[in-house]
């Protein structure tokens, strides 16, 4: 049957869409590098044994059975039958042969008989891409993961990077004890370490904020310490400038600022537990790892991203809301980071994944605060149907359309893009149709809301200079 508002059916489901937060793809040799059952929840270990007990897995295995031709619920014999059965459009090369066995299992056995440039090829393509803004911080990218360029083949306008601050700065920490690895570690001296490490991650920060491939950072501070972030004071804020921001040889340190009560005994402490850390791996024969998680520490890197950010006019991307089970819940709402909103008034912020279960909270913001976006993402393949409209509903319940913008979060596989992009348009065509029905909205404000968040916002927000798109 025929959309009742065609043009809006046709904006919503075929616009050339920003994806304003994605990882990149698996290389062929790692396509099963992790379980697939990770396109629908973060679930892991003993708890990931429920997934086939959620709406979202069945949703998600009927809509796969689609893109594959298989029919839901049902066994396949041939192409022959298949494409009888759903129709002729389904291309036969996407159908491999007979399978047997339960429907998720089907769909993994078709996936895994299909050549990965193919598969890749054809699921991107059915996603509407204009472009693909890509977070490599992710545990595993470097290793496992196509390179960003090799993503522009999926979409029409090259990808860009967001660079993961907490990413960058453990690198440098972790290249700073191999650099001191044949020393005795009693004999390394804190304050100039701390300030050495400090002055190498702002150099790395303020190079990706040159660089005309980067466009954005990316905080996961919800995952170590929460979003109550404390702003960084006056006294740091001027040691960043004259001690982090000139030009110099990252051997010369002046010196901590000594005025500062909270934050330099921290830092001292938290660098004393890294520095045994490594002693104690060194000991063993081993190699010392690191995750920076410790609230001090973190907020300080959370700042010096926010002055950065606002330097060279790119946005810092926040995960807010869900996430797996290393994330504080009830430290991830987005309210929890007004203060740091009201200390940095000239650095955009994009709230990421609908903020959800805090959505409501993300909608106040990004409509009190100008420099405040909100992405709605990820939530499209980990959720219900129902809730990814509701979620829809509570976003623009306050938040203006030019502040909201549409991410898959799309991650390993193509088919994470796939159901981002496909579940994202039919519930934003669900919630505005409704609204057009029920006359709170008229057809061509509908559409603008739509332009707005499958490419404008974004484009405005990341300074992506993208022309409009033929035909809409």
């Amino acid at each position: 049957m025929p959309h009742p508002y065609p043009e809006l059916a046709r904006t919503v489901l075929l616009h050339p869409a920003i994806d304003n937060h994605a990882h990149p793809l698996l290389t062929e040799a790692n396509r099963d590098a992790f379980p697939f059952e990770g396109l629908v929840s973060e679930a892991s270990g003993k708890a990931a044994d429920d997934i086939g007990n959620t709406l979202i897995f069945h949703h998600a295995t009927a809509r796969l059975a689609e893109l594959y031709g298989l029919p839901p619920y049902a066994h396949a014999s041939s192409p022959e039958s298949i494409a009888a059965t759903s129709g002729d459009e389904i291309p036969p090369e996407i159908v491999p042969g007979t399978v047997s066995g339960s429907t998720w299992d089907a769909l993994k056995k078709y996936r895994a008989d299909i050549p990965y440039e193919e598969l890749n090829a054809r699921v991107m393509k059915a996603c509407h891409l204009e472009t693909l803004l890509l977070d490599d911080g992710l545990a595993g990218v470097e290793t496992l993961c196509m390179a960003r360029e090799a993503h522009d083949s999926f979409t029409r306008s090259s990808c860009k990077r967001i660079v993961r601050v907490e990413a960058v700065a453990q690198d440098i920490l972790a290249g700073l004890f191999v650099d001191l690895s044949s020393l005795d570690m009693q004999d390394v001296t804190l304050d100039p370490f701390c300030e050495t490490w400090l002055s190498r991650t702002y150099a790395d920060l303020q190079s990706a904020g040159s660089d005309e491939a980067v466009v954005g950072f990316k905080s996961v501070v919800a995952y170590r310490t929460g979003l109550d972030v404390v702003p960084l004071s006056p006294i740091w804020r001027d040691w960043i400038k004259t001690a982090l921001a000139p030009k110099r040889s990252a051997e010369k340190t002046v010196g901590l600022p000594e005025a500062d009560e909270y934050l330099v005994p921290a830092l001292r402490a938290w660098m004393k537990a890294q520095r045994a850390n490594v002693m104690e791996a060194k000991s063993g024969g081993g190699q010392a790892s690191f995750r920076i998680q410790d609230k001090a520490v973190n907020d300080l890197l959370v700042g010096i991203a926010m002055i950065i950010s606002e330097l060279f006019s790119k946005p810092v991307q926040f995960h807010t809301g869900l996430g797996d089970s290393d994330l504080r819940l009830a430290r991830a709402s987005p309210a929890h980071l007004q203060p740091l909103l009201d200390a940095h008034p000239n650095t955009r912020v994009v709230l990421l994944h609908g903020s959800y279960p805090y959505t409501r909270d993300a909608g106040i913001l990004a409509a009190l605060y100008p420099n405040v976006y909100l992405d709605f993402g990820e939530v499209f393949a980990f959720i219900s149907a129902e809730g990814q409209r509701a979620v829809i509903r509570e976003m623009l319940e306050m938040a203006p359309w030019s502040k909201i913008m549409w991410s898959t979060d799309g991650h390993w596989w193509p088919e994470s893009f796939y159901l981002g992009s496909l579940l994202a348009r039919e519930a934003l065509l669900d919630v505005l149709t409704s609204s057009i029905r029920s006359s709170r909205l008229p057809v061509p404000a509908a559409i603008e809301l739509a332009k707005n968040a499958l490419f404008h916002t974004a484009n405005k927000a990341y300074n992506l200079g993208l022309a409009t798109p033929e035909g809409f």
